[in-house]
């Protein structure tokens, strides 16, 4: 177990007034599985939220820019804190685009700035941790509709992006999809393409050739070129459409090695 690993994993799939967004009961238990048998952390250093309200993501990250919730206070305790934050669940864009927002279950459908919680909050709060590394993973599409996809084709349609506007100090964050796009489903496992291949590359996929350099570890450029290249492959293969995962970063950050590559989606 490593004492100095947090999690917060965050599976919204049953909403007030909005679809239900198919894959992110699974998609969190997978997550959660992996994290807990695969990776080390313990589960009472896991924060894990399934059909989280506003509230509760407020309360795990603070409630406006610059404040204290619960992540920060158990970061706090541990000096040399590594932060995974794993999102499943509709994402959206305002109608001016000058924003993008996670969606809690009690959301309102085209009224985000009532109900979502800002990316930008979220991310000024994750960069002010105070902890060595933060991923952010999220499986989800940030978009104006949620309502019945007509395929296709899979084309970004909004100009916002779902990434920081800048690369942060420590922080890796991984989007499912590029603007406007879906994120799709691997019919196989029935979880998100992209939480498919997060998990095989963290499990050590992502270090082997042709992608990785086999050294036993994994690195944040590594698990992108992994699971961006077989995301690609699969939304093109099974559905014919483009789906793209996008990346920030500041720079190369070493991930925590598995002791086991055995690790499968279909778990949790």
């Amino acid at each position: 177990e490593d004492e100095n690993a947090i999690a917060v994993i965050i599976g919204n799939t049953t909403y007030d007034n909005l679809p239900v967004a198919q894959t992110a009961r699974n998609d969190a238990g997978a997550m959660y599985f992996f994290l807990t048998e695969h990776m080390g952390f313990r589960q009472d250093q896991v924060i894990d939220l399934r059909n989280a309200a506003r509230a509760d993501l407020e309360r795990v990250f603070g409630p406006v820019p610059g404040s204290d919730g619960e992540l920060k206070r158990l970061v706090q305790a541990r000096p040399n804190a590594k932060v995974v934050v794993f999102y499943s669940g509709h994402g959206a864009v305002n109608a001016t685009q000058d924003e993008a927002y996670l969606l809690p279950v009690d959301a309102e459908p085209y009224r985000e700035e009532r109900r979502g919680y800002p990316l930008s909050t979220f991310y000024t709060n994750l960069a002010s941790l105070g902890a060595d590394q933060v991923l952010v993973l999220l499986e989800s599409s940030f978009g104006r509709d949620h309502g019945t996809y007509i395929l296709p084709p899979n084309i970004p349609e909004t100009k916002r992006s779902a990434l920081p506007e800048q690369p942060r100090d420590s922080m890796t964050v991984l989007v499912s999809a590029d603007r406007g796009q879906r994120a799709l489903i691997d019919p196989d496992y029935d979880v998100g393409l992209f939480t498919r291949y997060l998990i095989e590359g963290l499990a050590g996929n992502a270090d082997l050739a042709p992608v990785g350099n086999g050294d036993g570890q994994v690195d944040s450029a590594e698990l992108y070129a992994y699971t961006a290249a077989l995301v690609r492959l699969g939304a093109r293969k099974t559905f014919g459409l483009l789906q793209s995962p996008v990346l920030s970063s500041a720079g190369t950050e070493v991930l925590k090695a598995p002791k086991d590559a055995s690790a499968s989606p279909k778990q949790g």
